[in-house]
């Protein structure tokens, strides 16, 4: 659909030559080849020059995915989501109804929360990346500041390495890109005894052995 836009609205001249419509309907993510045509009583003009479009994501971007730290279960992560320098204008302008007050297709692309994604990493040549949605977790990232997120992945596996995304999801339908991939790493159950024990004593019915105690992983003491 067509909708002609006032001057004003725009922040353009009212002598400036112009004529302004915003083509809603379109894919996410998507490019488009935009051609003007002039039309009269007479017939239509010759086509304009082509000007490139690409639409947004429905949700913003997430970059910045870092662990903070992890143990043997567990995993903390943090993001930020990067939003298009002038995606609160676009937006307002190109979804906002016709009707006065109609902001349900903008309320549609607010932030409802995330999804996460993990991937066990395997060590055989050629094993498959097989991703695995984390559940339970939409809507339970902390908002640190504005628009920077936290977020505690609970139950993974000990002694592993695991490959994990975050993408945002719109109140409506839709869903952003996934980020770029983080590592995780958790630390096994117990820390390892690097020393063979040593043989202090024997006796007829037993033995005295003696090995260095290790350090405490975190979340795990000894």
């Amino acid at each position: 659909r067509l909708r002609p836009k006032f001057t004003q609205e725009l922040g353009l001249r009212e002598d400036f030559p112009s004529h302004v419509v915003v083509v809603g309907n379109l894919y996410a993510l998507s490019t488009y080849s935009c051609t003007a045509v002039a039309i009269t009583h007479g017939g239509r003009g010759d086509s304009s020059g082509a000007a490139r479009a690409e639409t947004l994501a429905i949700a913003s971007d997430v970059a910045g995915v870092t662990v903070e730290d992890s143990d043997h279960s567990s995993a903390s992560l943090s993001w930020q989501l990067s939003q298009h320098p002038h995606f609160d204008a676009l937006a307002k302008l190109c979804l906002s109804g016709e009707a006065p007050g109609d902001t349900s297709e903008l309320d549609d692309r607010k932030l409802r929360g995330f999804k996460i994604r993990l991937a066990e990493l395997k060590t055989g040549r050629g094993s498959p990346t097989v991703w695995q949605e984390v559940l339970g977790a939409r809507a339970a990232a902390l908002e640190t500041e504005k628009g920077s997120y936290k977020l505690r992945l609970r139950d993974l596996k000990p002694n592993s390495t695991c490959l994990v995304q975050v993408a945002a999801v719109a109140r409506g339908e839709g869903e952003g890109l996934w980020s770029e991939i983080a590592e995780i790493r958790t630390e096994q159950l117990a820390p390892e005894i690097d020393e063979a024990p040593t043989l202090c004593s024997d006796f007829r019915q037993g033995a005295l052995l003696q090995w260095r105690t290790p350090e405490d992983l975190p979340g795990a003491p000894v």
